[in-house]
């Protein structure tokens, strides 16, 4: 089974595992700077990104830093924003480095992901 999150892995290390990836591999990890939160680092087409989450206690859902319709953050659960954030395609697995398409490893390989649907209205549509 593929390592899903890779654990505390520093921004700087995320960075060299997925500069030589194609775009839209991604991993997710612990943030090493900040209590309560997760990063998901990217490799976009000329870079790699690094996205904050921090988790929302009252919720269990996470606000995400990012520019979307105008907004600063999303709210909503790991899974919900994985299947929607269209820039990462393919999860980078931190122990074997081989890439795997982000539905088999999130939602199985024939399944649609259960999202949240009744998520706050920051959460509509696409990322």
């Amino acid at each position: 089974k593929p390592c899903a999150i890779a654990g505390f892995v520093p921004r700087d290390m995320a960075t060299n595992l997925l500069r030589t990836q194609i775009p839209g591999t991604f991993l997710i990890r612990f943030s090493t700077t900040a209590l309560q939160s997760i990063a998901i680092s990217y490799r976009d087409v000329n870079s790699v990104e690094h996205i904050k989450a921090t988790l929302l206690a009252q919720n269990a859902k996470f606000a995400f830093n990012v520019k979307n319709n105008q907004q600063n953050y999303v709210e909503m659960s790991l899974v919900s924003f994985v299947q929607k954030f269209k820039k990462i395609t393919h999860l980078l697995d931190v122990l074997d480095l081989q890439r795997k398409l982000k539905g088999d490893v999130y939602f199985g390989a024939h399944s649609k992901a259960e999202g949240d649907d009744n998520s706050s209205h920051h959460s509509s549509g696409q990322l």
